[in-house]
C-alpha cells in the first residue's frame, strides 16, 4: 500500500488528482475499470456486465505503478510527467501476459490539457466524460453493433452511441491487436477511432465504466464477453452480424432510449432473442466461429 495505490478484496484502487480508480478482475482475462472524480462510485442499472465475484487474480503494488494480473491480461496504473510538466497523472495500459505486448493505453489528446480521463461537470451527480486512447496503425476495429456505413473496419470512422433509425448501437469493440472492449455506459456520446487516438464520450454520466479482455481469435474475445454480459444464445447467419456479437444483456443494453419503460424493454428483448432461435435453429451457419 502507497499514498496512491492501495489493493482490496475486490481489487486494486488508485486515488490521486481528486479521482478515484478502481480496478477489478471481471471474467476470465478480463478486467473492468472504473474512474470518477465524486466521492463514491454508482453501478448502472443499465450496466451491461453481470455481477462478478471470481478471485485468483494479483496485485503487485510499488511506489509509481501498480498492476492487476488477471490470467492472460495485465492491466498496470503508473505515474507520468506528461511532457516535462512537474504535475503528475496516472496514465492505464493493457498487456497481454502471453506475448508481452500492449495492447491498448491511455493517451493525452493533446500534450497539454485534457488528461486521457476527462470530466466537465454536467449536473450535481453527472459528467461530460472522455477516456482517450493511442491509436495503432497496424489496428483494424470490428463490432460496434448494425451501422449503415457499410465498413467492417471501423477504424477511421467516428460512430453515435445513440440508438437511431436503422442503425444499432453496441458499444463493444473487436480489435485486431488482440483485446475486446466495452464501453459500459447507457449515456448517450460518440466514439472516434482516429489515426491519432481513439476516444469514447459520455454526454451526462456518473464514471468512466469500461471492460477490457484478452485474446487473439474472435472466439475467445467472444467467449470472455459471453461469460461475463450473458451467452448469446444462437449464432448470427452473416459474418457481419457475428462482429456484433450481439450477447442477450448487450442488446437489452442498446434498448432503453426507444423504450419507455423497462418492461417493455425486457418483452421487446425476449420476444427478439426468442425469434432469432427459431430462425437459426439446425442451421450450419450457426457453426462459423
Amino acid at each position: 500500500m502507497t499514498d496512491i495505490f492501495s489493493k482490496s478484496a475486490d481489487g486494486l484502487w488508485c486515488r490521486f488528482n481528486a479521482e478515484t480508480i478502481h480496478i477489478q478482475p471481471w471474467g476470465t482475462d478480463s478486467v473492468r475499470v472504473r474512474a470518477t472524480p465524486a466521492r463514491d462510485f454508482r453501478d448502472e442499472e443499465l450496466s451491461a456486465l453481470l455481477p462478478w465475484s471470481g478471485s485468483g487474480a494479483r496485485i503487485e503494488i510499488e511506489a509509481t505503478h501498480a498492476r492487476l494480473i488477471n490470467g492472460r491480461l495485465t492491466a498496470e496504473v503508473f505515474t507520468v510527467y506528461p511532457h516535462g510538466e512537474p504535475k503528475q497523472e496516472l496514465n492505464i495500459r493493457f498487456i497481454d501476459n502471453t506475448t508481452g505486448k500492449e495492447l491498448l493505453r491511455e493517451t493525452r489528446s493533446h500534450f497539454g490539457w485534457p488528461a486521457p480521463r476527462h470530466y466537465e461537470a454536467r449536473s450535481s451527480d453527472t459528467y461530460w466524460i472522455e477516456a482517450t486512447f493511442a491509436a495503432y496503425d497496424d489496428e483494424r476495429i470490428y463490432g460496434l453493433g448494425q451501422r449503415q456505413h457499410g465498413f467492417l473496419d471501423q477504424k477511421g470512422c467516428v460512430l453515435p452511441l445513440i440508438q437511431q433509425n436503422a442503425e444499432v448501437n453496441i458499444p463493444f469493440a473487436l480489435s485486431s491487436r488482440g483485446y475486446g472492449f466495452l464501453w459500459n455506459n447507457p449515456a448517450v456520446g460518440r466514439v472516434e477511432f482516429g489515426r491519432n487516438l481513439t476516444r469514447w464520450v459520455a454526454e451526462a454520466a456518473r464514471q468512466v465504466d469500461y471492460w477490457v479482455t484478452a485474446g487473439s481469435p474472435v472466439s475467445r474475445a467472444d467467449a470472455s464477453t459471453a461469460i461475463s454480459s450473458g451467452v448469446n444464445p444462437a449464432r448470427a447467419a452473416t459474418l457481419g452480424s457475428i462482429w456484433k456479437v450481439t450477447a442477450g444483456p448487450l442488446m437489452v443494453f442498446s434498448m432503453p432510449l426507444r423504450m419507455s419503460t423497462a418492461p417493455g424493454t425486457l418483452r421487446i428483448a425476449s420476444a427478439t432473442l426468442g425469434a432469432h432461435c427459431s430462425s437459426k435453429a439446425g442451421s450450419s451457419e450457426n457453426n462459423l466461429i
